[in-house]
């Protein structure tokens, strides 16, 4: 304060207000020197902190300052928010944190402070939600509980359907379907499909349950599925694979035509012997010569003599020409129209005369004729002469001439001699001849040495 002394001012340094400052202090803290309490606060400005500063309501230290009780450095008379420290949160400076996005989170905890999650955020992270994880936002995911990861080329959170077939990508086996009336929950179309994964796609598969494995044709089927002969065998078990639909067919798909059950080269729809032996050849009607009777008499060719011609012969040939049905073929046969009679001699059990009887009685005739002869030269002639012819015939006694005259099966059967000479049984291992001469005579000879004649009813006498 200034203190006049006559004219002269005097500046006096005082405490004009009382309150414990000098003036000057008061001047140079910007204090009332004439108010004790300069901000009227109630604290008198030596133990106001805050001298210029009314702290009233706002100093619950009572330092004469206002408190900043949250210490966000916003005093509590400005400080909106004066329980939250909003430091480094509080742009606007009205002590509470800000929300930045205005999604109602705080910026001290908005993970997203300058992204509103209004609406999209339900972990309360202040961030928008990407709940199917596809890395597409909810706010702008058309699918937000789909994850469209690697199937949304327009990034609009869903699944594409790349095909419109009605079966998204993530789940579409054929990508590029074309034929929508045969789709399967795997979006494939009957074109695409390969139910039995025979490498034939179902539109084209004839047989679509082919067995996995099985090599099949161009439509698809296997060959225990084909029947391409048509007789009802499939083609894996049919043997026999060119048969004719309409022939009838066994469990092999053969039909007889196409069979040869016992292996001789002839089927057996013409096979007369389906069990000709493996080691026989087989005629063309399959039988070989123990199955085949070419003549039809009952005898196989293989035991009958006479294969091509029908007979009934048993007893020295098999299966020949027996006219009288007596066992002897008519070869060997002297009577071959006479079951009775085979030879000769059987004549003589009839009472009458064989051949060789008639040329002993014709021998006798001329014996008797030349003994009379003889008879009747031996009284003409001398007594020299009678000597000398009667040595003549002691050199050729009757007995001689008989013997030369007969033969000896004759003599055997007139008695003369003894019947089992060594010749003749040499004689009946001959084999009998029989031919044909040039007048067409048909000539036999027997084992015996007897020749007989066909007369065209019966055997004769050669002689």
């Amino acid at each position: 304060s200034l203190l006049t002394v006559g004219c002269a001012e005097l500046k006096v340094d005082i405490d004009a207000d009382e309150d414990g400052l000098l003036t000057s202090e008061e001047e140079e803290l910007g204090t009332d020197p004439l108010e004790p309490d300069s901000d009227g606060d109630g604290h008198l400005d030596p133990d106001d902190y805050c001298v210029n500063e009314d702290s009233t309501g706002f100093d619950s230290d009572h330092d004469g300052c206002i408190d900043d009780s949250d210490g966000d450095f916003v005093k509590d008379n400005v400080d909106q928010c004066p329980s939250t420290d909003a430091s480094g949160f509080d742009n606007d400076m009205d002590g509470c944190i800000d929300d930045s996005d205005g999604d109602l989170i705080p910026d001290n905890l908005d993970v997203c402070r300058f992204v509103n999650a209004t609406g999209f955020d339900n972990d309360g992270d202040g961030c928008i939600d990407d709940t199917d994880g596809d890395n597409i936002k909810d706010n702008i995911d058309a699918c937000p509980y789909e994850n469209a990861t690697g199937f949304d080329d327009n990034q609009d959170g869903c699944l594409d359907d790349s095909d419109s077939d009605g079966v998204k990508d993530n789940s579409d086996q054929c990508p590029n379907t074309v034929d929508f009336l045969t789709i399967d929950n795997n979006g494939c179309s009957d074109h695409q499909r390969d139910t039995d994964g025979d490498s034939v796609k179902d539109f084209f598969d004839v047989c679509p349950n082919t067995v996995s494995g099985e090599q099949v044709n161009t439509d698809g089927c296997s060959a225990s599925q084909r029947d391409t002969d048509g007789d009802g065998v499939n083609d894996a078990d049919d043997e026999c694979s060119d048969t004719d639909s309409d022939l009838s067919v066994n469990q092999n798909g053969c039909a007889d035509s196409q069979l040869d059950s016992d292996g001789d080269g002839i089927n057996d729809s013409v096979d007369q012997c389906e069990s000709t032996p493996s080691n026989e050849s087989a005629n063309s009607m399959g039988c070989s010569e123990s199955e085949w009777d070419s003549d039809g008499d009952g005898f196989m060719d293989s035991e009958d003599d006479c294969p091509n011609e029908s007979g009934t012969s048993f007893t020295d040939r098999t299966g020949c020409l027996d006219s009288d049905n007596d066992g002897v073929s008519d070869l060997n046969d002297a009577y071959p129209q006479d079951a009775n009679k085979q030879t000769a001699s059987d004549a003589e059990d009839e009472g009458g005369f064989t051949g060789i009887v008639l040329a002993i009685v014709s021998m006798f005739v001329l014996f008797s004729i030349v003994i009379g002869a003889l008879i009747v030269l031996r009284m003409r002639g001398g007594r020299d002469d009678e000597d000398q012819f009667s040595g003549g015939l002691t050199m050729q006694p009757a007995v001689s001439l008989t013997d030369m005259a007969m033969p000896t099966h004759a003599a055997t059967e007139l008695g003369l001699e003894p019947a089992a000479e060594a010749p003749i049984a040499q004689d009946l291992t001959i084999e009998p001849e029989q031919w044909v001469d040039e007048n067409g005579v048909t000539w036999h000879r027997q084992p015996d040495g007897v020749l007989l004649r066909w007369n065209g009813e019966a055997w004769e006498p050669g002689n």
